[in-house]
Formats: C-alpha cells, structure tokens, sequence
C-alpha cells in the first residue's frame, strides 16, 4: 500500500511539473489575431512604437493621430498603432522575430537600445525614418544578423568595432545620417561584406584615419 501511495505522489508531482513548465513557457507568448508570438519581441515593437508617438489622451493606446507613424498601414482600420504595424516581420524558430522591415514608416525618437534583445534578428531595415541618437555599443548581441539598413535617418556618433564581431554581416549601409568618426577596424570587416556604405554622414577629421578608413569615406562626406 505504501508502495502504491509513493508511485502515485511521483506521478503526481511529474504532472505537476510538466503542467508548470508548460505554463511558464506558453506565458513566454502572444497571441495576436490567429498567431502566437514570442512576447518580448513584441514588446520591443511596441517600445518602438512608444518611441513615435505620445499618449495625449493617456488611454495607453496609440492612436495614429498621437504618432509620427504613417496610417496607411493600419491594417485593421482600428487608428491605432499595433505592432505588427510599424512594418513587415517575419517569425522564425519558436516564433522569434526574425525579420524587420520599416522602411519608409515615419518611426522617430531614439534608437532604442532594445533592438538588442531581438537576439534571433536576420534583417533590420530602418530606412528613409526620422530616428536619431547614438547606435548601442553591444551591436554584437545581434550574432544572427545578416543585413543592417539604416540610411537616411538622423543617426549621430561613432562608427564603431562591434560591427566586426558580427560574424553574420553582409549588409551595412549606413549612409545619409549624422556620424561623426569611424574606427579603423571597419576595414577589417568589409572583406566580408557584399555590400556596404557609409555615404553622407559627417566624418571630417581624416587626421587619424588610416588609408584603407579614408578610401571608405573620402569625398563623399557632409563636411564645410
């Protein structure tokens, strides 16, 4: 009898795990229309979207009318900002954002140092948007990144090595915003690119460049 009592507190105990475990992971997601989606990237999108816009009526909804966002692609026609709106996504392995494309959305405010946790991001396509400040300096959070598209923008600061730690890069185009130095290590890594720009930003002082830097960018800068 004692034997039977203790089989049947294991069992139970292991069903009560299994149950806890399944809970804990299905709380990881959100469902969204018919779909699921890994909810942290959803709230980085969001975070994105907090970033355009300001709560007038302080009803924790953006409205379009509260944003720099285009309402052209209020896919619901509901006028508020959701996140499967700022641009196109696409959802890979357990359901990670894998895909981001914006390009063209009136997205502003800072660039959000929250896109490093997008861990399993490919593609980042930011491009023709209003979104200044400094890039974050742990860009190498990002190991699956393939491609970065960021011109046109009001992007300022430095041009830095974490780029080279990115083992996955074959896209950075940074061009038409407003950096102002560029480390040498970049040419390192554009041997290994298949495309790349850095055209239009303010890169004035060639004093410490090296030549390899200074072919890169070299009459094709915003200088007096």
């Amino acid at each position: 009898m004692k034997l039977v009592i203790k089989i049947l507190l294991f069992v139970f105990i292991v069903v009560y795990l299994s149950c806890s475990d399944r809970k804990n992971t299905l709380d990881e997601y959100l469902q969204i229309g018919k779909y699921v989606y890994y909810k942290d990237d959803v709230n980085i999108l969001e975070q994105l979207i907090s970033n355009s816009c300001i709560d007038s009526n302080e009803n924790m909804l953006y409205e379009y009318s509260e944003c720099t966002i285009d309402s052209i692609y209020d896919a619901n026609k509901d006028g508020v900002v959701n996140p499967l709106e700022i641009g196109v996504t696409e959802w890979g392995k357990n359901r990670r954002l894998i895909v981001l494309f914006a390009p063209n959305r009136g997205l502003s405010g800072f660039f959000s140092e929250s896109i490093l946790n997008l861990t399993k991001l490919k593609k980042l396509d930011f491009r023709n948007n209003n979104i200044h400040g400094n890039l974050p300096e742990s860009l190498n959070a990002l190991e699956d990144i393939e491609e970065i598209w960021l011109d046109n923008n009001s992007i300022s600061g430095h041009i830095g090595e974490s780029f080279n730690k990115l083992e996955s890069l074959k896209i950075l185009s940074l061009k038409n915003n407003l950096f102002t130095t560029i480390s040498d290590s970049i040419c390192q890594k554009i041997q290994s690119l298949t495309y790349y720009s850095f055209f239009g930003n303010n890169i004035c002082d060639y004093s410490k460049l090296s030549d390899c830097t200074l072919t890169l960018i070299n009459d094709n800068q915003d200088c007096d």
